[in-house]
């Protein structure tokens, strides 16, 4: 017998037991015949045969009402309050139909992508996804860059369009890497080891690579390379190693007759010479180490101690490495401790000072250039913002901040960055906003977190360390920028002295469990960059000196010198000591 007909029966044996049997509440439900009615009644009725016929004219008079409607939302409504009704396959049937004709109205990834979440029958399902893969491969091809294609084929491994968007890729990751010279090159043949331009790509950097040795003089290993060279490259490679072999020829000889001119102010065009050579000497100490010694010293940054961790970081900044730059913007974007974060930070713009300045930009727009499509969290953004000042785009740096901050209101390391950009813009109204957010927001995340968190002492100090900086660095600048005490003045240093206070005791419990506990304290060596930034100063000194009361020839020696610095050196500090000497004399 038919499943309907059991459902029915109390429905039946209701209406022949006549109008006198029924309860007054049932027969005012009936006579009103509505959702709520019979809602209201089975609040007080939930077993019998009023109950079985009140939940079948609510079924009844809900897939009425749906039809009625003919929405999404009708039909998903009446599948949530019926899951057994009869009607259930009739209602899904319409939903998927009606979330169909949606999404192809639309006809966008989003609408469809919608569409599938909500498990729509087989054969639509494929209909969806062969147009979805359409749709997203098309506005891969029409997007710029290397990224949306990723994404595609992440997404769509095995689609119809996977093998072009392999091709398309290899051809956009070539273009990209063929602009950022030997780095982008090696990351090309790391990702297609038989890429379509994979011998482009091993001749492209050869030639970079004898342009480099020809660029630092090395000639005999030069010439050595560009033996083994296609036949037709060698020549175009010769005339540039011959060029390079004749002006170093002409400079010595240069150097040498200025050397020996008599006369009383022979010795200063020498000094002046002297003085470039140890400059030279400086940089070139400041050579990067090799990749397995900064790899080396990036495993440091896991240390259980995090007073290791940020004395890591510092050591990693002071190698001048291309290869540290990656390790430190992990740490400090990343790490748990405040103080990891900053002194992470300060060591990577140590490290781009101690670049050349075409290395410098050159690898932190790269590096920027790759990560803005991706940054959409506030670690990102935390990245994005180090590398845009690297490459020397304050206004950018700025924004990338913002956004971390906008991702999660909590980043003190953001607005910390941000404010210190704010300061050195002058921007003062900024500067006491971001003071007061950053000096509140480092006493909040101490009550917060350190306290509740239950941390040990010694973590708890380690913490507070990094927050002790941000209050204090909080109530510097507002002191700078408005020096004049106030109101807000006196909240900003409240803070400073609270979180300072709750450093102190724990720095006295973190000594009662270890007498040779160390504080915050960095402890570690003046960074070899600033050493050797100091000593470029120093002798830019000497240098300018030994120019005064000298005659005009060797005045311009010595200023030809000065320009060279400011044009080549990689710290910012000498190029503006050397141009302002340039400049007085």
């Amino acid at each position: 017998m038919p499943r309907r007909f059991y459902r029915l029966a109390p429905l039946i044996l209701a209406l022949l037991a006549g109008p006198g049997c029924h309860s007054a509440a049932f027969t005012r439900a009936r006579a009103e015949d509505s959702p709520d009615a019979w809602r209201a009644f089975l609040l007080d009725h939930d077993s019998g045969a009023e109950a079985s016929y009140a939940r079948t004219r609510l079924e009844a008079l809900g897939w009425k009402a749906a039809l009625a409607e003919g929405t999404p939302r009708a039909f998903r409504q009446f599948v949530e309050d019926f899951p057994l009704s009869d009607h259930r396959d009739e209602a899904e049937r319409r939903l998927a139909a009606l979330r169909y004709e949606a999404a192809a109205s639309a006809d966008d990834p989003a609408s469809w992508r919608g569409f599938l979440e909500d498990r729509p029958p087989a054969d639509l399902a494929r209909d969806v996804r062969r147009r979805l893969d359409d749709l997203e491969f098309q506005a891969a091809v029409t997007a710029k860059g290397p990224r949306p294609l990723e994404l595609y084929l992440a997404r769509f491994p095995e689609g119809p369009h996977a093998a072009e968007a392999r091709r398309l890729l290899d051809d956009r990751v070539y273009s990209t890497a063929a602009a950022h010279g030997l780095i982008g090159l090696a990351d090309y043949l790391s990702r297609f080891p038989q890429g379509t331009h994979r011998e482009d790509a091993l001749e492209r950097g050869e030639r970079i690579r004898i342009e480099a040795l020809i660029e630092e003089e090395r000639f005999d290993e030069a010439d050595r390379r560009i033996r083994i060279l296609p036949d037709a490259q060698q020549p175009a490679e010769r005339q540039a190693l011959a060029a390079a072999r004749h002006r170093v020829e002409i400079a010595d000889l240069d150097r040498l007759r200025v050397a020996r001119t008599p006369g009383p102010e022979a010795s200063k065009p020498a000094v002046a010479i002297a003085s470039l050579e140890n400059l030279e000497a400086e940089a070139l100490a400041l050579a990067p180490p090799d990749r397995a010694a900064v790899q080396q010293l990036a495993g440091q940054l896991d240390d259980t101690d995090p007073r290791q961790r940020w004395i890591a970081a510092a050591e990693l900044g002071a190698t001048g490495s291309i290869w540290a730059i990656d390790p430190l913007l992990g740490a400090a974007s990343r790490s748990r401790f405040w103080k990891v974060r900053l002194v992470a930070a300060a060591a990577l713009r140590d490290l781009f000072e101690a670049l050349p300045p075409q290395v410098r930009e050159a690898e932190a727009a790269r590096r920027a250039i790759e990560l803005r499509p991706r940054a959409a969290s506030s670690e990102l953004c935390d990245q994005l913002g180090l590398l845009e000042e690297g490459a020397g785009d304050t206004a950018a740096a700025r924004k990338a901040f913002a956004e971390a901050r906008r991702y999660d209101p909590g980043d003190l390391f953001a607005a910390e960055e941000d404010l210190a950009l704010a300061a050195r813009a002058g921007d003062g109204a900024a500067v006491l906003a971001l003071a007061r957010e950053l000096s509140a927001g480092a006493e909040r995340y101490a009550v917060d977190h350190l306290w509740q968190e239950g941390l040990p002492v010694v973590l708890a100090d380690r913490q507070l360390c990094g927050l002790a900086d941000l209050a204090a660095d909080a109530a510097r600048a507002a002191r700078q920028a408005a020096p004049a005490a106030s109101e807000e003045q006196r909240a900003i240093s409240g803070h400073e002295s609270r979180i300072a206070a709750m450093l102190a005791d724990a720095e006295r419990g973190a000594r009662l469990q270890d007498a040779a506990f160390l504080g915050c304290a960095s402890g570690f060596p003046p960074p070899r960059v600033a050493a050797a930034v100091a000593r470029r100063l120093q002798a830019l000194s000497v240098l300018s000196e030994s120019a005064k009361g000298a005659p005009e020839p060797e005045v311009e020696a010595v200023r030809a010198v000065l320009e060279e610095v400011a044009l080549h050196d990689g710290a910012r500090q000498v190029q503006d000591a050397a141009r302002a000497a340039a400049a007085r004399l």
